[in-house]
């Protein structure tokens, strides 16, 4: 959460930041769950996850919850963990963000 609060004082008097505020942490909590079940869909504990990771269970539980957020190292060594490839899940992020109404940034050109 410290990053949020420091995204929340360069936000300080934007006009957008309710909104702004609002919809990353809806994101988030998309991504939290397409992460949680990556790991569910695989038959793997919190606990198989952390081995895997060298890490103490509590660890993947504070990420699963959103209280400890996750940098982009710490999301592919979890998707490698759980056998699941970066590229297809990022594809599936955006398309559930897509579903929900949460993806707001302007289409690829590419």
């Amino acid at each position: 959460m410290l990053a949020f609060a420091r995204l929340r004082r360069t936000l300080v008097g934007c006009p957008y930041e309710p909104f702004f505020l609002l919809m990353s942490r809806r994101r988030y909590s998309v991504f939290l769950d397409l992460l949680r079940q990556a790991r569910i869909d695989v038959g793997m504990t919190q606990a198989d996850v952390a081995r895997k990771l060298g890490v103490p269970q509590s660890y993947v539980s504070k990420c699963e919850s959103g209280t400890r957020r996750m940098d982009v190292t710490e999301v592919h060594a979890w998707l490698d963990a759980v056998d699941r490839d970066w590229v297809t899940f990022m594809l599936t992020l955006g398309h559930a963000l897509d579903a929900q109404g949460l993806q707001t940034f302007p289409p690829s050109r590419f």
